[in-house]
């Protein structure tokens, strides 16, 4: 999901939970359809497409980097480069306790192959913005 869907659902979940009953939200490449019903059984429909300047995929190295350095040992570098699977592995050795001294080495190396650029968002493309 690009980061303009995922920062609108969650001011638009907060905002939806304080005020609807329901809330069904579909989302696609090209648009993102939003539908709820109010306090007052009435519904409402949006409609949101990105503008066409508007990235849709790129990642930023920089955002990557940060995250490497500060939270690397959770993995969550991982998780906003599409690594999944790693992220969790990454996750569950900080959580156990145990293993955190080995993720925080693992999230170092990562920090400095990102910074290089050798580790790259996981769909192959490059970056879009680099440092």
């Amino acid at each position: 999901m690009k980061l303009f869907t995922k920062l609108f659902l969650l001011v638009f979940f907060v905002f939806a939970m304080s005020s609807a009953f329901a809330v069904e939200v579909n989302t696609s490449s090209e648009h993102m359809t939003v539908a709820t019903i109010s306090a007052s059984n009435t519904a409402h429909v949006s409609s949101i497409t990105p503008a066409d300047d508007e990235p849709t995929q790129g990642k930023s190295q920089l955002v990557a980097l940060i995250l490497a350095l500060l939270v690397g040992a959770l993995g969550i570098h991982r998780f906003y480069l599409g690594y999944k699977k790693i992220g969790i592995i990454q996750l569950v050795l900080t959580l156990t306790g145990i293993f955190a001294i080995v993720s925080w080495v693992w999230a170092l190396i990562d920090a400095i192959n990102i910074a290089t650029g050798d580790l790259k968002p996981a769909d192959g493309s490059d970056y879009e913005d680099k440092i």
